[in-house]
Parts: structure tokens; sequence; C-alpha cells
């Protein structure tokens, strides 16, 4: 049997010999030969391929145009909102929801900053590909959440685990350019230049603001624009006071417009999307549905207009010899 070493509890002097009954024990240090560090080898990160990639995470796009990665696929409707029609769209960071992708556009316009202290992106793509521009616009998600529980619904969903983190959301709207005077307003930015807008863009603020239910935070200003325009209520190009004056009036000359187009404008279109009121094609898009009805129901039921004689329309197909006593 093999005899066991025996340890030395001798204490090494320096300059003493190495003791040959005890192996030497080196440092094992990251030097060289030549006393210097050696190089590290640079190891590239392994990339997984597509088919190897998680389908939970979320993927992301790069804007050139703001210069920087968008956290923007992932993206599930908001339904929570109960607004038929409405196409509202979010990302989120929580990969655990069932959601869909949605890609961001790469071409968008330069982005809008609406106020210094945002903390938000917004994307806001036109309803129909009517070759409007995509908008982008830098928010506070503070101030949009507070006056729209829209907004709330998105902000809420696409609220982010790092509170330092920019959340990107994605909308849809009918004027997205027209946003930019809404989000102005929202947010207290210098407006000096809205007290006066023309009819056209009263009615697009308008849709904007029953779209995103903004009819409480924006209650004064519909107030000033309704006073400015209400006198001409009656002339043409002023039809779609038949939306406003219903929405966001006190139903000021909506009975005398109902009577005047009933009067002024041809039968519907066979398409059912406009009247034509003299040489001018009238869109019905926003009219309310049940005014639209009534006025096609008058106009069936009107009364032919004969010089010195109103002719009922009956009395027509009954004595056509009457009908010819007269020039028309």
């Amino acid at each position: 049997m093999p005899r066991r070493r025996r340890r030395s509890n001798k204490k090494t002097e320096p300059g003493d010999p190495p003791n040959p009954a005890e192996p030497e024990l080196r440092p094992q240090l990251p030097y060289s030969r030549n006393g210097h560090l050696p190089e590290e080898e640079v190891i590239p990160p392994e990339i997984p391929s597509t088919s190897d990639t998680d389908a939970s995470v979320p993927e992301c796009t790069r804007s050139e145009e703001s210069g920087g990665t968008l956290k923007s696929c992932r993206v599930e409707a908001l339904e929570a909102t109960g607004s038929p029609g409405r196409s509202v769209e979010t990302t989120t960071e929580d990969p655990g929801k069932d959601s869909k992708a949605v890609q961001i556009p790469a071409s968008v316009g330069i982005p809008i900053e609406i106020t210094k202290d945002h903390d938000s992106v917004i994307f806001a793509c036109p309803n129909n590909d009517n070759g409007l521009e995509v908008q982008q616009f830098l928010v506070s998600s503070h101030i949009l959440s507070f006056s729209s529980p829209i907004f709330r619904a998105i902000f809420d969903s696409n609220q982010s685990h790092d509170k330092n983190e920019t959340n990107t959301v994605q909308i849809s709207c009918d004027y997205p350019s027209v946003l930019s005077i809404v989000f102005r307003l929202l947010h207290f930015d210098s407006v000096e230049d809205l007290f006066d807008i023309d009819f056209a863009l009263f009615v697009q603020i308008a849709v904007i603001c029953e779209e995103f239910e903004l009819h409480r935070a924006l209650r004064p200003w519909m107030y000033i624009w309704s006073e400015k325009h209400s006198k001409n209520a009656l002339e043409p190009g002023y039809e779609d006071w038949l939306y406003i004056s219903r929405n966001f009036g006190s139903g000021e000359k909506l009975e005398e417009l109902i009577d005047v187009l009933v009067k002024e404008c041809g039968p519907i279109s066979d398409c059912g999307t406009y009247f034509c009121r003299g040489d001018r094609k009238v869109l019905t898009r926003y009219w309310p549905e049940d005014i639209l009805e009534r006025i096609i129901s008058l106009k069936q039921n009107s009364k032919p207009s004969i010089p010195g004689r109103e002719l009922e329309s009956w009395e027509l197909s009954r004595e056509p010899e009457l009908a010819e006593e007269w020039e028309w």
C-alpha cells in the first residue's frame, strides 16, 4: 500500500528553495507570457432565424423620419369603446394578449410636436385610401386620456412596463391633418388663429370630436364656431348644418334648413349619397339618418308648383285634362 505524503506545516520563507514534496501552486492569471492582457475573442451574438423567433415577441419597424425604433406591431382593435364603424388601433406590450400585427407605414409626415412634455407618438392614418398622408404627432397621453374616453382606452391598452419609454399608437380617422388643430386645442397651445375658421373646417373638427368623444373638452369652441356660422345656415354650402345643429348645437335653424332643402334640392341620387341643389352636389355623408329619411319622404310627398296654384300630385294622375290647361 503506497504511503500518503504528509503535508509540511513549515512556513516557506522568502528565498527558500521549493519543497519537492509539495506541488508548485501557480495563480491562474489572465496575463500572457509577456505580461500583457490577452486579446479577448469577440464572439458575434447568435441571430435567431425567423422560424425560431417566438411569435409572442413584438416585432419592430424603423421609421427613418422619426429616427427611432417603433414598437408598433402586435395591435388589437379597441372593441371596449363600443362605437360602431370606428377603426382605432393601438400597440400593446403584453405578448400574452391575442392580437394582430399592424404595420405602421414607413412613409409618414414630419413629426408635429404638440407639446414639449410629450410622452407618446400617435400615427394618424386616413380611413380611406384617398391619397392623404399619414400624420405623426408628439403628444401627452395624460392630457388626451383626460379629454377623451377613447384615447384613455387606447393608452391604457398600450401602457408600457417602462415608464420612461415612449408609447407609440396608431389610429384611423377621416381627417388626419385636422387632428393637429384638435390636439392644439386640447393641449392649450397657441390658438389665436382658430377663432375664425371656415365652415368646412368646422365640420371636419366636429367629425373628429364625435369620433373620439371630445364633446366635453371642445364644447366652448363648438359654441363659438356655431354662433359664427349659424347666420348662414340656410345658404348653399352650409347643408351640413343639419349635422352640426343636431349634434353640437341647440337645434337652431334645423327645421328651417330642412324645409329649404326639400324645396331646393332635386331627388336623391341612385347611390343615395347626394342631392343636387342647383348646380351643386350636396353630400349627405354626415347627415343624421332620421333627418335624411325625413327629407326624402317629404320630397316624395311634396306638391308640384304651378304658377298661381298648388296642384296635388294625385290630381295629375286622376285628371290629366286639368293639367293640360296650365302652361308649364
